[in-house]
């Protein structure tokens, strides 16, 4: 069996923290409706995963789009002297990529080969979708990491809604509950694989098992997400 090594909670949550404050801290109060090249330099953003760092040569950008009081935008993983078009700010669907733009941006990530790097190559590859992301643009941010059985969490600091914490009586399982909620990295020959489990209250109340296989000597992952649990209606942006 693949050895399994479990991280604390809250080291994984200030590090989701750090992440959002990254590039939160200098959003532009001003930024055009519709599609647009963001402003943003994102480089402060990968210095928070201190294990990571970019391949020589390449440099991350990232397209905006702000819709009154929503927005996301689509980051993209191009070599430093590549053209970045701007988008056209009235389309309705997303623009196309960058002519050289990579297809996985992980391709472009290296790191210290540690388990703690590739736990931050799962969170990096969650919350760089999450940049310059608000209102309804956002979903990861709704996810809530969990180290522990939720309801017992929950006991403890009695949430009142259920974008705090699991709430009703009408849960279905679909799979046995985990002995570790704990995120973790098993080191499966010379394949990491990382664990975390989370629950959204978002829609319909679910608690998610996430499963980032590694590409053997890349950071390059297949993600799988099961449901673990389900439970009754949650709340609605």
């Amino acid at each position: 069996m693949p050895a399994q090594i479990t991280f604390p909670l809250e080291d994984v949550n200030l590090l989701r923290r750090r992440a959002r404050d990254a590039w939160a801290d200098r959003f532009p109060e001003e930024t055009p409706e519709g599609w647009s090249i963001s402003p943003l330099d994102l480089r402060p953003f990968l210095t928070v995963f201190t294990p990571l760092k970019l391949k020589p040569g390449y440099i991350l950008r990232a397209y905006q789009f702000r819709y009154r009081r929503d927005g996301h935008t689509l980051v993209w993983a191009l070599p430093e002297t590549a053209v970045f078009p701007p988008p056209d700010p009235y389309a309705e669907d997303d623009p196309p990529p960058p002519p050289a733009a990579l297809q996985n941006i992980m391709d472009v990530i290296e790191g210290d080969g540690t388990p703690w790097s590739y736990l931050c190559a799962s969170i990096f590859a969650r919350e760089v979708s999450e940049i310059g992301t608000f209102g309804h643009g956002s979903r990861w941010a709704a996810h809530h990491l969990l180290g522990a059985d939720p309801w017992e969490t929950a006991a403890a600091s009695q949430p009142t809604s259920p974008d705090r914490g699991p709430t009703g009586t009408a849960w279905q399982w679909h799979m046995p509950k985990p002995k570790s909620w704990l995120p973790s990295v098993a080191i499966n020959g010379r394949q990491p694989v990382v664990t975390l489990y989370t629950y959204c209250g978002l829609g319909v109340q679910i608690i998610t098992q996430h499963v980032d296989i590694y590409e053997t000597g890349s950071y390059r992952f297949t993600a799988q997400e099961r449901t673990l649990a389900s439970g009754p209606r949650g709340y609605v942006w």
